[in-house]
């Protein structure tokens, strides 16, 4: 069986100093937030090396993508504030092929500890459509249809390995959280 069991990460702070409506500057650096029990954080960096402490510009998470897609529609999700209080900044969790948001949030509840520096912050996870998975010969949760697994960087078109209009439309899913963490 085919499975991916990792999850990607996204981090925004929630200001809007920028002056563009909806867009998401990082003030806070992944230092700052740390899951110890799933291996995350700058202790788990195998090089050793720090992530960044900041960005550069940002832009409306609407703006990167193309124009012909349909309008951006979030689907399920799980969110929460780490600890209680205000949000200061943000957290995206985009699960796995066949997972969903649900043991994440435990995970992430029980084991996460945001440091007081980056203040409480917005936990948001998205769940991926069910659909046909060809490497898996089944229907289940997906962000995008592969052909085959693991996909690789040679996978150039027309042949991408995977399904790139479910990818975009993916993306559009991540870039409705992401206007939805802002707003």
């Amino acid at each position: 069986a085919c499975c991916l069991g990792t999850a990607a990460v996204a981090v925004w702070g929630l200001t809007r100093g920028s002056g563009i409506p909806g867009t998401a500057q990082l003030p806070v650096a992944m230092a700052d937030l740390e899951l110890g029990a799933a291996g995350i954080g700058p202790e788990a960096s195998p090089s050793g090396v720090e992530p960044p402490t900041s960005a550069g510009p940002t832009v409306p998470a609407r703006a990167s993508l193309p124009a012909a897609l349909p309008p951006l529609k979030l689907g399920p999700f799980q969110s929460f504030v780490l600890p209680k209080g205000k949000a200061r900044c943000g957290l995206i969790w985009i699960h796995g092929l066949g997972d969903t948001e649900d043991g994440w949030a435990d995970i992430i509840e029980d084991d996460f500890r945001v440091s007081p520096k980056a203040g409480s912050c917005r936990f948001f996870l998205p769940r991926a459509p069910v659909r046909m998975v060809t490497c898996n010969e089944e229907r289940t949760t997906s962000w995008f249809d592969m052909s085959e697994l693991p996909l690789r960087d040679t996978d150039k078109p027309p042949h991408h390995g995977c399904s790139l209009e479910q990818a975009l439309a993916s993306c559009g899913r991540v870039h409705a959280a992401i206007d939805s963490l802002v707003s």
